[in-house]
């Protein structure tokens, strides 16, 4: 008795077939959403940085007329009290207060370099950073160190601003008024963890400070909570045990990190991109009059 020789269904190559097809129908349909996410991650951050952007440079422009209108104010009773009889108590109390504007007038010129933009939109962050510590201590005669990580991987533009701001926050507040001898900052990159420290060894920072700063007047600490919130982060200000105080900021790389394709994949994904373009241009021209 003879038997038939085993043969493979005649439907296994259709099925295969369409296996392939449904892998490749699922890998475009893939790279075109992570596309069109890309691009609209792209324009909210496009966007968030116009608005930072504006939000400084009128700040800065509001900072700017302010000193002048208070310089005019002191030029006119500069003038006042040149009037007066020199030897009357009015006019050395008046005088007195004219020198006190005019110190603050003074440092807050000083401090307008320190409002601009420079630095923040710089790709090396941990650089830019350094440069800013090493200028900012050479000025108010401070010995300035970094630590750390000397270079990141890209940051997103938003992202990188606001860890500039907060940071450049941490290094003036240190090396204007702690009254330190050395600031160090130091900068950690791990798996799970992206850490900047801001140290000195100053005078330590006042604990009613960080129990109400808006109360006190410490701007700088109610600014560097509100940019370290809106970026996902956590902020911790303390006194160290062995005299001064410590700024620490803590972010999640994949919040901060671009994220980069692998070769593999961004040439595919080039490609549909300018595929998925001149599709689009098509049709606009056949829909147009």
């Amino acid at each position: 008795m003879q038997t038939a020789p085993l043969s493979a269904p005649r439907d296994a190559p259709a099925s295969v077939q369409l296996l392939a097809w449904s892998a490749v129908v699922l890998a475009v349909v893939g790279l075109a959403w992570a596309w069109h996410v890309r691009q609209r991650n792209r324009r909210r951050r496009a966007r968030t940085e116009d608005r930072l952007r504006e939000r400084d440079r009128v700040a800065l422009a509001l900072y700017d007329d302010l000193l002048q209108s208070t310089q005019g104010l002191v030029l006119n009773l500069q003038v006042i009290a040149s009037r007066l009889p020199p030897a009357e108590a009015p006019r050395h109390q008046l005088e007195a207060l004219l020198d006190d504007a005019d110190a603050i007038i003074a440092g807050a010129r000083d401090r307008l370099p320190e409002l601009g933009d420079l630095g923040a939109d710089e790709p090396d962050l941990v650089q830019a950073l350094v440069r800013l510590g090493a200028d900012l201590a050479l000025r108010h005669g401070v010995q300035f160190s970094f630590h750390g990580d000397p270079r990141l991987p890209p940051l997103r533009p938003a992202m990188r601003r606001e860890v500039f701001y907060i940071a450049r926050e941490a290094l003036a507040n240190a090396c204007r008024h702690a009254r330190a001898g050395t600031v160090e900052l130091e900068v950690r990159h791990r798996r799970h963890s992206l850490v900047f420290e801001v140290r000195d060894d100053g005078r330590g920072i006042d604990e009613l400070a960080l129990a109400g700063p808006a109360r006190l007047g410490h701007c700088g600490i109610i600014r560097m909570t509100e940019r370290t919130a809106r970026i996902h982060g956590q902020l911790l200000i303390r006194r160290r045990e062995t005299g001064g105080t410590e700024v620490c900021l803590q972010l999640r790389p994949q919040r901060v990190f671009r994220h980069t394709l692998p070769r593999w994949l961004a040439a595919p994904l080039q490609r549909l991109r300018k595929r998925l373009a001149a599709h689009s241009a098509s049709h606009h021209q056949k829909d147009s009059p």
